[in-house]
């Protein structure tokens, strides 16, 4: 039978179920961490104007009615981002919407859980369900309203260091990134993620060079909102405190004390990670269980390039046929980088700021996954396109040529990625629903169970009919009730399969027939369905090894 949705279901990285509440003080530490930030911008010492930082004249050229352009841009970018809003919900959103069933905003703010937690997403979500209903585009409502919104953020953010017509390349081409349309139609916290980082460093720049009390109180608010995001929202202001000794050594080239600017922002970024780390205090149990990097995250046949494999994927769905030009024309530009790097260094050390913790996170064993590199979107395409513009006289044409690249590269994969669901579970169960008899029993296993209990009552499928089984003995369960009834089943992720439930996955490939595989946008998350049962009900195959996943056909796409 259906059973009604719980807030977490069987998945990678998410193997435990979120707290059911914060302990005793936690809401009291995080409303007074809250208010002591308040009150911070005000109380911070003022830097003299001759210990400010200083920042080179921007790079490229101006051009005329930059805003009309930045309008035009946003508008492409909004476009591009609502077309196929409402596509289906693959298993990472669906259980961002089951996580909010039945608990309250004050639940949700302080039990964050997990890694995979998107908070202040999920919460948006509960408020444009509430005025919209369920419904996929309502669902990843505020994900697409960040993603837009970044695009003249990264405008903004270019702006320091380039003239008008090399932010608005910068901000084109996130305007038409694939990857960036991607996460901004998943119902998670990317996409904000993006924008606040995009916004924090944007507002600590301001607030080190003109040290206004409006830009330290922007930094603030934007650094708050991207822990609030996702707990990777934390490594932005770690980085930024990683990046001041940039910040101090380009002070004293230039003359000024850099005792009261570094200061100062070390005590805002210390804040912000200090209310990060009341607000995740909860549930850092289940996080250092998540990141335990004894813990196995590749297949044999991934090892020992598990994180390259999964980067080559996203990259090579991402700028299709065309990717390999557009890194070797992003490779050609490494003169011009490092005269950027030389001219601008803070402002290039606070691009990068992230990497710095991610990458000691990295050094110390914890798994680190392509998505935690999401940030560098922006950073990226401001970095391409001003290392272009320091070309010298080439820039001329090298500028337009490798933005054009780049741009024609990702929108030529933009038409496959509209063309696949991120996961067919509605198309699958519909056709399984169409193709069976009554009174069959249809098997949703394991990571496939949080999408049958989404989709099943929308496509007709009788929920008297849909059985779950996560474990061998379920399956055997609903075999022996079957009583030779014909099984349909479905499946997704096959290499969780094989590294969770070996047996599970040997039983199905030994007693079951597939039948039709619904390809999927994100990586192995395509749907495969199942036909069949053993005749032998009740017989285990603990004893035979699962076949290694590498050697199977998987869809292409990036990694969740």
């Amino acid at each position: 039978m259906l059973r009604p949705p719980v807030m977490n279901a069987d998945r990678p990285n998410a193997g435990r179920r979120d707290p059911a509440g914060a302990p005793p003080g936690t809401a009291a530490g995080t409303g007074g961490t809250a208010a002591m930030i308040g009150r911070l911008p005000g109380r911070l010492p003022s830097i003299d104007p001759g210990n400010r930082l200083p920042l080179p004249e921007p790079e490229g050229r101006d051009i005329a009615r930059p805003l009309a352009w930045l309008a035009g841009l946003t508008v492409i970018g909004a476009a591009l981002r609502i077309r196929g809003l409402g596509g289906e919900l693959w298993l990472d959103e669906i259980l961002t919407v089951s996580s909010h069933a039945g608990r309250s905003i004050g639940e949700l703010v302080l039990a964050p859980g997990s890694l995979n937690s998107h908070l202040l997403h999920t919460l948006l979500a509960h408020g444009s369900i509430a005025l919209f209903g369920a419904e996929e585009w309502a669902i990843r409502l505020p994900a697409v309203v960040f993603g837009i919104a970044t695009i003249p953020a990264v405008y903004a953010l270019a702006r320091v260091a380039l003239r008008s017509r090399e932010a608005l390349l910068a901000s084109g081409l996130v305007a038409v990134s694939y990857h960036h349309v991607l996460f901004s139609q998943n119902a998670r916290g990317y996409s904000g993620l993006l924008l606040w980082t995009a916004l924090s460093t944007l507002f600590l720049v301001r607030a080190l060079t003109r040290d206004r009390g409006r830009d330290w109180a922007l930094y603030l608010a934007t650094g708050l909102l991207a822990a609030f995001t996702m707990l990777l929202g934390a490594l932005v202001p770690l980085g930024h405190l990683a990046t001041l000794p940039a910040v101090g050594l380009r002070l004293h080239r230039a003359g000024a004390s850099p005792r009261p600017a570094v200061a100062k922002a070390a005590l805002a970024a210390g804040a912000v990670c200090l209310a990060a780390a009341v607000l995740y205090a909860a549930a850092v149990p289940t996080m250092i269980a998540e990141v335990d990097p004894s813990r196995p995250r590749w297949t044999r046949g991934e090892e020992p390039f598990g994180f390259w494999y999964e980067l080559t994927l996203g990259l090579r769905a991402g700028f299709g046929p065309l990717g390999i030009l557009a890194l070797l024309a992003a490779a050609s530009l490494t003169v011009g980088g490092f005269r950027l790097a030389r001219r601008h260094s803070v402002y290039v050390a606070l691009l990068v700021a992230p990497l710095v913790p991610t990458a000691a996170l990295a050094a110390v064993g914890f798994w680190v996954a392509p998505r935690f590199f999401l940030w560098s979107i922006p950073a990226a395409a401001i970095a391409l396109v001003a290392a272009a513009s320091m070309m010298g006289r080439a820039s001329r044409w090298v500028v337009p040529a490798t933005v054009s690249l780049v741009a024609v590269a990702s929108l030529w994969a933009l038409p496959r990625y509209y063309a696949t669901p991120k996961q067919a579970v509605g198309a699958s169960a519909e056709w399984v629903q169409r193709r069976s008899a009554a009174g069959e029993p249809v098997v949703a296993v394991s990571l496939a169970v949080p999408g049958i209990r989404f989709y099943a009552p929308r496509v007709g499928l009788d929920a008297r009919r849909v059985e779950e089984a996560s474990e061998l003995e379920e399956l055997l369960a609903i075999e022996r009730r079957a009583g030779g009834r014909r099984i349909w089943m479905l499946t997704t992720h096959r290499r969780f399969l094989f590294t969770r439930q070996p047996a599970l996955l040997e039983h199905i490939e030994r007693c079951y027939r597939p039948l039709e595989e619904f390809p999927a946008t994100i990586h192995r998350m395509e749907i495969m369905v199942w036909v069949g049962g053993c005749p032998a009900v009740g017989s285990t195959s603990r004893g035979r090894p699962a076949p290694d996943p590498a050697r199977s056909t998987s869809g292409t796409g990036p990694g969740p």
